[in-house]
């Protein structure tokens, strides 16, 4: 129903929340859905909800990304860069109890990536690009445990299009030709 009536899969969406409250997963697709049809204050009503009642921390992960994207399309960096921090914060937790976790390492990759554009915006270039190594780094190990899948090849073409871009701020043409080479090869 996302793809052929919208307003349908939202309705269906609303009614699996209100049928199982703890299940955080109807409602981040909500929320997602109510973010593609410019409802900001929708999805960020459900996100905030994601995040304070659930007590799944991936789930909250998800949700404290998704306000960051929220804020960060709004223009609020700080509020961005918190939520982000905090993805990062649960995401180590999750890395803690369990090194190999590649869906914990691609959201903590996802989350530095998106703090290193934000250091960026704001004239950092040196901690960006400190932060978008490390987010590239974890990736690449994420992939040479699991291989690379589309989502993973995705996130790791994104990271090299977030290095080639601040190579190109910073006059490394060639450098950043070639990062830019391998995030079109990995589309």
């Amino acid at each position: 129903a996302e793809r052929s009536d919208p307003a349908l899969a939202r309705k269906a969406l609303a009614l699996a929340a209100r049928l199982d409250p703890l299940d955080p997963t109807p409602r981040l697709a909500l929320a997602r859905l109510h973010a593609e049809s410019g409802d900001l204050a929708a999805a960020r009503a459900e996100t905030t909800a994601v995040l304070k009642e659930t007590i799944d921390k991936a789930a909250q992960a998800r949700a404290a990304f998704m306000l960051g994207e929220m804020a960060r399309v709004s223009a609020d960096t700080e509020a961005a860069r918190t939520h982000f921090e905090f993805v990062l914060r649960i995401e180590e937790g999750l890395l803690s109890a369990n090194r190999s976790d590649p869906t914990a390492a691609r959201w903590y990759a996802r989350a530095r990536g998106r703090i290193a554009e934000l250091d960026a915006g704001g004239g950092h270039l040196d901690r960006a690009r400190t932060g978008a190594e490390g987010a590239l780094a974890m990736l690449r190990g994420a992939a040479a445990q699991v291989g690379e899948p589309p989502v993973l090849a995705a996130d790791i073409a994104d990271a090299e299009m977030r290095l080639g871009a601040l190579e190109l701020d910073t006059g490394q043409a060639n450098s950043a030709r070639r990062r830019l080479g391998e995030a079109i090869g990995r589309y």
